[in-house]
């Protein structure tokens, strides 16, 4: 499941498929020649340190320095992200919107201390989603600590009356990012319905707690029942030893001794 598939887990009939990242990531090695004289050899020089990976340049600076990387112009590029991790070596891992001649693509990189690209990939995104759709609040996490760090971020679309919340979770697994977590936190259908009565909302929260654990908490009353789109109660979810997260069970509460 991607991140598309939160824009559609109530309305999937009327609005139909999703994608999938394929990343193939292959981190480049670098390494330094010695250097010697004429008469006397030198001993081999050591390795050359990493350049230091600054932080992620934001706003118009982020979308220049993308048009930068990409060879593009910057009015192709909307929706850009970046975080800093490490994946496994220290790297910008960004993502936008990218114009071209054929369509428009959710592209993602990585991209070392040089400004050279390791690995990129992008999926066409469906159409009306450009304006309608965005990610932010974008965090590296080692949830496993297996010392490559997870992408965590919020995607929303606000499409055909529809509007959607979800927390996705990207691992690197073998060379290749997959889904780790897709919850879909908040919903509203009251622009997509012409009977008032019949909306549908909710709306939680989330947070990382102190065992690096994703918590998801109700806020105020929702309207619909559907589990899928919405967090009706408190929920626990913990990366698992096969990458991927589950919902903690809830255990039932102690009965009272008599």
């Amino acid at each position: 499941m991607t991140k598309y598939s939160l824009l559609f887990l109530v309305s999937i009939v009327a609005c139909g498929k999703s994608s999938s990242k394929t990343d193939n990531p292959t981190p480049a090695g670098s390494g330094s020649a010695g250097s010697g004289s004429a008469t006397t050899p030198a001993a081999p020089a050591a390795p050359a340190a990493p350049a230091a990976l600054g932080a992620c340049p934001t706003g118009d600076a982020l979308t220049a320095k993308l048009a930068e990387i990409w060879k593009t112009k910057t009015d192709a590029i909307s929706n850009a992200g970046c975080v800093v991790g490490k994946f496994p070596q220290p790297s910008w891992w960004v993502t936008a919107y990218v114009f071209t001649d054929e369509s428009t693509v959710d592209r993602t990189a990585l991209v070392d201390a040089k400004g050279a690209i390791i690995s990129s990939s992008e999926d066409e995104i469906p159409p009306g989603l450009v304006d309608s759709s965005g990610s932010g609040d974008h965090r590296a996490i080692d949830f496993d600590k297996d010392g490559t760090d997870e992408v965590l971020y919020v995607f929303s679309s606000d499409r055909r009356g529809y509007a959607e919340s979800g927390l996705y979770v990207t691992k690197l697994v073998g060379g290749k990012w997959e889904a780790a977590l897709s919850r879909t936190f908040s919903y509203d259908s009251s622009a997509a319905v012409e009977n008032e009565a019949e909306a549908e909302s909710c709306e939680a929260t989330w947070d990382i707690d102190a065992n690096q654990a994703i918590v998801f908490t109700p806020k105020g009353k929702a309207t619909s029942s559907n589990t899928e789109s919405c967090v009706l109660a408190k929920e626990t979810w913990t990366m698992g030893a096969d990458g991927k997260f589950a919902k903690a069970e809830t255990k039932p509460a102690a009965k009272p001794k008599k």
